[in-house]
């Protein structure tokens, strides 16, 4: 006797539910946009701060040499070092707030260890070559005095700026997880240490152009520390012990 052939039916077809898109009108999303930025924006005014007061002291000195070594010195860094570095830090922006949108804490922080490291890397890659700025400097022509402050400049400030780009790290991590009021703190903070070390170090102790090279390392740390101080004790942040520069 044959077996009946069984044809296989169709399997019955499940609606597919979609979930429709949230609208938001203009005016929630222009709160949201203006409550993100408005720290940032602040900070950004504190930045450039030191530069000016910096220029500001250094021009009624009466020695032109060490006002060109300044400008000579901090273009430098800027350009090798700072903008650099500071543009490359922001490449973690993208995968920390991916992270946190979908609510993995554990991974933003191992992203930002994975940057520290990045950064660390990329920092001795740029600043390694600024050892040899005074040979630089000679052989496209400087005028050799205001070369030599140029040096000292790089020199004294170079091994802080390490410590602010580690301390960019964290106000990346804090800022894409919406926390923009530490990295605005550390900016205002860095702005106020680098006044109080200039009247110190430069109209009280006389040390001159070296005293204002050390007032802007101590700017540069100053940062780093909040940064860095507030993203690790803060309680905004949730803390995840078996996480290690390395781990996965």
């Amino acid at each position: 006797m044959e077996e009946p052939i069984l044809t296989p039916q169709p399997e019955p077809e499940t609606e597919k539910k979609t979930k429709e898109p949230e609208t938001v009108d203009f005016w929630s999303a222009a709160k949201t946009v203006f409550g993100l930025t408005y720290n940032p924006v602040i900070g950004s005014f504190f930045h450039p701060v030191y530069s000016i007061v910096n220029a500001a002291v250094l021009g009624h000195s009466g020695n032109t040499h060490e006002l060109a070594g300044l400008g000579l010195g901090s273009l430098t860094i800027g350009l090798c070092v700072i903008s650099v570095t500071s543009t490359f830090v922001t490449g973690s922006a993208t995968v920390i707030s991916q992270a946190y949108g979908a609510g993995d804490l554990k991974l933003c922080t191992v992203y930002r260890n994975r940057q520290l490291f990045l950064s660390s890397c990329v920092f001795f890659a740029l600043g390694i070559p600024l050892l040899f700025c005074g040979y630089i400097f000679e052989f496209i022509g400087q005028d050799p005095e205001t070369a030599a402050y140029a040096t000292k400049y790089i020199y004294t400030v170079l091994p802080s700026l390490y410590f602010f780009v580690i301390g960019q790290c964290f106000a990346i991590y804090s800022c894409n997880q919406t926390i923009t009021w530490i990295p605005l703190l550390a900016t205002i903070a860095g702005a106020a240490v680098h006044a109080l070390m200039i009247y110190l170090l430069y109209f009280v102790a006389d040390m001159g152009f070296y005293g204002v090279a050390l007032a802007t390392a101590s700017m540069f740390m100053t940062r780093f520390l909040v940064n860095c101080g507030l993203v690790l004790t803060s309680s905004s942040f949730k803390k995840f012990d078996d996480v290690k520069l390395f781990s996965k």
